[in-house]
Protein backbone atom coordinates (compact mmCIF):
# COMPACT_ATOMS: atom_id res chain seq x y z
CA UNK A 1 0.00 0.00 0.00
CA UNK A 2 2.40 2.59 1.03
CA UNK A 3 4.67 1.99 -2.06
CA UNK A 4 1.92 3.09 -4.01
CA UNK A 5 1.85 6.59 -2.19
CA UNK A 6 1.71 9.42 -4.78
CA UNK A 7 5.21 10.72 -5.27
CA UNK A 8 4.67 14.14 -3.17
CA UNK A 9 2.83 12.33 -0.27
CA UNK A 10 6.12 9.59 -0.41
CA UNK A 11 8.54 12.51 0.08
CA UNK A 12 6.55 14.56 2.98
CA UNK A 13 6.85 10.95 4.78
CA UNK A 14 10.29 9.97 4.17
CA UNK A 15 11.38 12.80 4.83
CA UNK A 16 9.16 13.20 8.69
CA UNK A 17 10.76 9.36 8.96
CA UNK A 18 14.47 10.95 8.35
CA UNK A 19 13.55 14.05 10.04
CA UNK A 20 12.87 12.00 13.19
CA UNK A 21 16.31 10.95 13.54
CA UNK A 22 18.08 13.68 14.11
CA UNK A 23 18.19 15.60 17.46
CA UNK A 24 18.78 19.07 16.36
CA UNK A 25 17.07 18.84 12.58
CA UNK A 26 18.58 19.21 9.61
CA UNK A 27 19.58 21.68 6.75
CA UNK A 28 18.17 21.47 3.81
CA UNK A 29 20.78 19.70 1.52
CA UNK A 30 21.36 17.42 4.51
CA UNK A 31 17.79 16.28 4.04
CA UNK A 32 17.90 16.28 0.47
CA UNK A 33 21.03 13.94 0.71
CA UNK A 34 19.03 11.24 2.84
CA UNK A 35 15.82 11.17 0.93
CA UNK A 36 16.87 11.47 -2.57
CA UNK A 37 17.60 8.19 -3.11
CA UNK A 38 14.46 6.87 -1.78
CA UNK A 39 12.35 9.73 -3.46
CA UNK A 40 11.73 7.82 -6.87
CA UNK A 41 9.75 4.93 -7.84
CA UNK A 42 12.90 2.36 -7.43
CA UNK A 43 13.82 3.65 -4.08
CA UNK A 44 10.07 4.44 -2.70
CA UNK A 45 9.52 0.63 -3.35
CA UNK A 46 12.99 0.03 -1.48
CA UNK A 47 12.08 1.86 1.20
CA UNK A 48 8.67 -0.09 2.31
CA UNK A 49 10.62 -3.37 1.48
CA UNK A 50 13.21 -2.07 3.78
CA UNK A 51 10.41 -1.32 6.46
CA UNK A 52 8.76 -3.87 6.23
CA UNK A 53 11.39 -6.56 6.07
CA UNK A 54 12.78 -4.93 9.24
CA UNK A 55 12.85 -7.53 12.45
CA UNK A 56 14.34 -8.10 15.67
CA UNK A 57 14.96 -11.97 14.30
CA UNK A 58 17.43 -11.03 11.97
CA UNK A 59 19.60 -9.16 14.76
CA UNK A 60 18.86 -11.47 17.41
CA UNK A 61 20.76 -14.61 15.75
CA UNK A 62 24.12 -12.44 15.90
CA UNK A 63 24.17 -11.66 19.35
CA UNK A 64 25.52 -14.82 20.74
CA UNK A 65 28.20 -14.73 18.63
CA UNK A 66 29.00 -10.90 19.57
CA UNK A 67 30.42 -12.62 23.06
CA UNK A 68 33.27 -14.01 20.43
CA UNK A 69 34.20 -11.02 19.19
CA UNK A 70 37.89 -10.22 19.35
CA UNK A 71 38.50 -7.34 17.62
CA UNK A 72 38.53 -3.64 19.04
CA UNK A 73 35.43 -2.39 19.23
CA UNK A 74 34.14 0.87 20.13
CA UNK A 75 30.13 1.77 20.33
CA UNK A 76 29.23 5.63 19.67
CA UNK A 77 25.80 6.03 20.72
CA UNK A 78 23.62 9.43 20.47
CA UNK A 79 22.69 10.16 23.78
CA UNK A 80 19.20 11.06 22.02
CA UNK A 81 18.58 8.42 19.64
CA UNK A 82 14.67 8.18 19.11
CA UNK A 83 15.22 5.12 16.62
CA UNK A 84 17.53 2.49 18.66
CA UNK A 85 17.46 3.66 22.42
CA UNK A 86 20.60 4.16 24.39
CA UNK A 87 19.74 0.89 26.11
CA UNK A 88 20.81 -1.14 23.12
CA UNK A 89 24.17 0.62 22.92
CA UNK A 90 24.50 -0.54 26.72
CA UNK A 91 23.53 -4.03 25.84
CA UNK A 92 26.17 -4.18 22.98
CA UNK A 93 28.91 -3.14 25.28
CA UNK A 94 27.81 -6.00 27.88
CA UNK A 95 27.42 -8.07 25.16
CA UNK A 96 31.49 -7.77 23.62
CA UNK A 97 34.47 -8.45 25.37
CA UNK A 98 36.42 -5.97 25.71
CA UNK A 99 34.41 -3.35 23.84
CA UNK A 100 34.44 0.37 25.25
CA UNK A 101 31.01 2.98 24.94
CA UNK A 102 30.99 6.78 24.36
CA UNK A 103 27.51 8.14 24.52
CA UNK A 104 27.52 11.78 22.58
CA UNK A 105 24.99 13.92 24.36
CA UNK A 106 22.75 16.18 22.04
CA UNK A 107 23.27 13.78 19.46
CA UNK A 108 20.46 11.65 18.15
CA UNK A 109 20.90 8.47 15.51
CA UNK A 110 21.90 10.54 13.18
CA UNK A 111 24.93 11.50 15.19
CA UNK A 112 27.54 12.35 12.00
CA UNK A 113 24.97 15.25 11.37
CA UNK A 114 23.88 16.18 14.55
CA UNK A 115 27.70 16.03 16.00
CA UNK A 116 30.20 15.37 13.68
CA UNK A 117 33.55 17.09 16.00
CA UNK A 118 32.50 14.86 18.71
CA UNK A 119 31.82 12.11 16.81
CA UNK A 120 35.31 12.79 14.96
CA UNK A 121 37.11 13.49 18.43
CA UNK A 122 35.75 10.54 20.12
CA UNK A 123 36.59 8.38 17.22
CA UNK A 124 40.41 9.86 16.82
CA UNK A 125 40.96 9.44 20.42
CA UNK A 126 39.77 5.71 20.68
CA UNK A 127 42.37 4.49 17.26
CA UNK A 128 44.75 6.23 18.94
CA UNK A 129 44.19 4.65 22.28
CA UNK A 130 43.84 1.05 19.87
CA UNK A 131 47.07 1.72 17.86
CA UNK A 132 49.07 2.84 21.22
CA UNK A 133 47.23 -0.93 23.03
CA UNK A 134 48.60 -2.80 19.83
CA UNK A 135 52.27 -1.72 18.99
CA UNK A 136 54.56 -4.11 20.48
CA UNK A 137 56.51 -4.23 23.98
CA UNK A 138 60.30 -2.83 23.37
Amino acid sequence: MFAQLPAAVHRCAIEAYIASASHHGLQADEMAMLADPWSDGEGQAAFYRQIDQADKEYTAVLEPLMARLQVPTHIVWGENDTWIPVDRAQRLHETIPHSTLKLVPQAGHLIQLDAPVALATTMRRWLDFVSMDSRPSQ
